[in-house]
């Protein structure tokens, strides 16, 4: 334990260092707003491969549902849903919203976190699958179909948040 808070302290050592290099490249390519430009790229790519984790394992699903793995494909595909829609409807609502901007939106984080971890609706799901065959049996026709988003309410509240 003593070795590894040592490692952890001279990692974070070396992650200062990197982003003081880092905001002087963005100072030099942004005078006077390298550590805004910085935030901006960082939250951009932060959006990027939040949005493709969740697109990865929604394509994933309906191959773990068959291997056994009952909630978290539902789950994912739920995610999923959420998300494209979440960003759908931005496009409405400003044409040419960025992709790059879903993580800069606490109801995106919000409704990941709530599917992602929370372990309340995971045992829901998971005692609802194992113990309703007919349930278990329609959700993994639907999935497999690649219709299960299209039957699944998603809704955030910030107030809740």
């Amino acid at each position: 334990m003593r070795f590894a808070a040592q490692v952890n302290f001279d990692l974070g050592q070396e992650v200062g260092r990197i982003k003081k290099e880092m905001e002087e490249v963005a100072e030099q390519d942004a005078l006077g707003k390298g550590r805004e430009t910085l935030d901006r790229l960082f939250f951009a790519a932060d959006s990027v491969s939040a949005y493709m984790d969740v697109a990865e394992k929604a394509l994933k699903a309906p191959i773990e549902y068959r291997e056994g793995n009952r909630k978290n494909p539902v789950l994912n595909v739920a995610r999923w849903e959420y998300t494209r829609n979440l960003y759908a409807r931005r496009l409405q609502e400003r044409p040419g919203a960025k992709i790059t901007e879903l993580g800069q939106s606490v109801e995106f984080w919000g409704v990941n976190s709530a599917l992602a971890g929370n372990k309340q609706v995971q045992d829901e799901i998971g005692e609802r699958l194992d113990t309703d065959k007919t349930y278990d049996a329609a959700i993994g026709k639907a999935l497999r179909a690649g219709e299960l988003g299209k039957h699944m309410q998603v809704s955030f509240d910030p107030k809740t948040y």
